[in-house]
């Protein structure tokens, strides 16, 4: 949604802002011993929605993001929330 960028720095800074909207439906039958799990075979299916936070740090980007599902079906509705920095060996 938004791109700010930081000072001349030797490594110049972002911040990045955005909105994730991940989409999860399950297109197997679950089962147990062999046989399919209720008439539909129990399959899930969920729609997040939730804003994401990129920052450049020199060479280390830096997410935070975070995802409340509005919509579930046959599995858990709730909340995630994750911290992601990656570094390069």
């Amino acid at each position: 949604m938004g791109l700010l960028k930081g000072n001349n720095a030797p490594y110049d800074t972002f911040l990045f802002r955005s909105a994730a909207r991940p989409y999860f439906k399950q297109t197997t039958d679950d089962k147990q011993d062999g046989l399919k799990v209720g008439a539909d075979g129990n399959k899930g299916e969920a729609l997040a929605l939730g804003p994401l936070i990129r920052y450049q740090l020199g060479k280390v980007p830096i997410t935070a993001q975070w995802q409340h599902e509005i919509f579930s079906d046959n599995r858990t509705q709730g909340n995630s929330f994750w911290l992601k920095a990656a570094f390069r060996f």
